[in-house]
């Protein structure tokens, strides 16, 4: 992508939580429509909104680290940005809006892993083998870095039995150092 591009960082609590991840990209793209965004049509029979995601979460998965980027036309005005950010449903809140200009990279190639913070109901039995950096966080707390690998990164249930988790909070994503870009 070298076009002018809106990154969007949004959140996504109860009762949110339960929608998933097409679902919600569809009411966000319904809330830019509502407030009128110069956002760019794919070419075809059925046009379509330009835009990426991250990887999906998983459905029950608390976040507060979800992004999207959306090809615009032009820059969105204030009151289109202030429409939408508070036209979003129970659970879904929109934590910023960025502009991000052509040439610079997307949100897909600068993401390097994401941390989830993990509460369980009963202690690890074994540490887990995998490629993730896994620490304790005070009782009953984890918290996981799942790094990609291979271009995707796996969901925290692929290396820990799920059957104790209580609750999943992907808390933020892991960026790479600009040291690494150049």
């Amino acid at each position: 992508m070298s076009d002018l591009r809106a990154r969007i960082r949004y959140s996504k609590e109860y009762p949110s939580v339960y929608i998933g991840h097409l679902d919600t990209v569809r009411e966000l793209e319904r809330s830019m429509r509502r407030a009128a965004w110069p956002f760019k049509l794919t070419s075809g029979f059925n046009p379509r909104v330009k835009m990426s995601s991250i990887p999906p979460l998983s459905l029950g998965y608390l976040s507060y680290a979800e992004y999207l980027e959306v090809s615009l036309n032009s820059i969105p005005g204030d009151c289109q940005i202030g429409e939408f950010e508070t036209s979003q449903p129970e659970g879904l809140e929109i934590i910023s809006v960025e502009i991000i200009y052509p040439g610079e990279e997307s949100i897909n190639d600068i993401i390097e892993g994401y941390r989830y913070r993990i509460e369980i109901s009963q202690p690890l039995e074994t540490k887990p083998d995998n490629p993730a950096v896994l620490r304790e966080e005070g009782k009953g707390f984890l918290v996981i870095d799942i790094l990609k690998k291979d271009g995707n990164i796996k969901n925290p249930a692929k290396f820990i039995d799920q059957r104790i988790f209580k609750k999943v909070v992907k808390t933020e994503c892991i960026f790479k150092s600009k040291e690494k870009k150049q």
